[in-house]
């Protein structure tokens, strides 16, 4: 089993998963520690990357209640730290999912996506707002270095390219590198933004 903190990381594990057979909840009521066990239900739903599939059910939601914590500067940066490490890991992993069609392109949105979900998570408040402009900043950084011309991932190949080889590309080479690029960036442009164009024909309404 996986401890998690939060009730957030408890619905972040079991999107994550495709089978669970038990749930051990701890629940602190009047000063009194109690433990129950659930056994999830598997629904139709819509797993951590948005793909629809059996997913985890244990009939059990959050109340609206905000606890804050507080905590000192070391423990601070060691939260955060791991926060972006999971981050970076599920980013990763949807890459890698996206690339053996394992997660279809359909999930992927473009900049109306990212607005609605920018407006939804606004009304929850400051703190989530941030949160969600972390996580943004995170999975741009991600994209950014991915082996592609143009972005800065496919300069540090090229890079490395010419140190092994010991002498620069020629120009003839390096242009056609950066047409193959730009390329790729449109196209994936004109992709996502034509998935936030079905999502709105389909009754998706921004906030």
């Amino acid at each position: 089993g996986k401890k998690v903190k939060s009730f957030d990381q408890l619905i972040l594990y079991l999107k994550s998963q495709e089978m669970v057979k038990e749930v051990s909840l701890k629940i602190k009521r009047n000063s009194q520690e109690l433990e129950v066990k659930i056994i999830p239900e598997m629904k139709e739903g819509y797993n951590l990357f948005g793909k629809k599939t059996q997913v985890p059910f244990i009939g059990v939601k959050s109340t609206q209640e905000v606890v804050h914590q507080r905590h000192g500067f070391i423990e601070s940066f060691v939260l955060a730290v791991e926060k972006v490490v999971d981050i970076t890991t599920l980013t990763f992993v949807a890459i890698f999912k996206l690339f053996t069609g394992e997660l279809p392109f359909s999930t992927l949105g473009g900049p109306i996506t990212i607005g609605k979900m920018a407006g939804d998570t606004a009304k929850l408040g400051i703190y989530p707002l941030i949160s969600f402009t972390g996580l943004l900043s995170i999975n741009l950084g991600i994209i950014n270095l991915l082996p592609l011309p143009m972005l800065d991932g496919g300069h540090l190949v090229i890079f490395g390219i010419e140190a092994i080889r010991g002498k620069p590309l020629s120009l003839k080479t390096q242009e056609l590198i950066l047409k193959i690029g730009l390329f790729i960036i449109i196209a994936l442009s004109i992709a996502v933004f034509y998935n936030d164009i079905l999502k709105l024909l389909s009754g998706w309404k921004l906030p």
